[in-house]
């Protein structure tokens, strides 16, 4: 899939760029199906990316789920193909003023 970048209308601050991490990203225009004890996220690196979190208090290891969950994750990004189009766009949690988020 190679890597998703995703862009706001402009460079954040130090402090904007701590704040969105973890925040719950929603791609838009996108129909996925309901996720199982997990969710999507921003990371933060030299860049925002988005970033699959499996909730460690509702999965345990040994539990037999996490190969689901894998397998439900990998079928999020395959179906949304985020790179795939030149108008992907995600919305971050509590973040609009910020955006809009382009994906590249």
């Amino acid at each position: 899939m190679g890597r998703v970048v995703i862009e706001g209308k402009r460079k954040l601050t130090v402090e904007e760029r701590e704040e969105v991490k973890g925040a719950v990203m929603i791609p838009v225009d996108y129909d996925a199906d309901p996720k199982t004890n997990w969710e999507l996220t921003a990371e933060i690196g030299t860049s925002i990316f988005p970033e699959a979190i499996v909730d460690g208090l509702k999965n345990k290891v040994g539990d037999r789920k996490t190969k689901g969950i894998g397998e439900e994750i990998l079928k999020f990004f395959d179906k949304w193909k985020p790179c795939a189009g030149d108008d992907s766009e995600v919305k971050i949690k509590g973040f609009d003023s910020l955006g809009p988020w382009i994906v590249n």
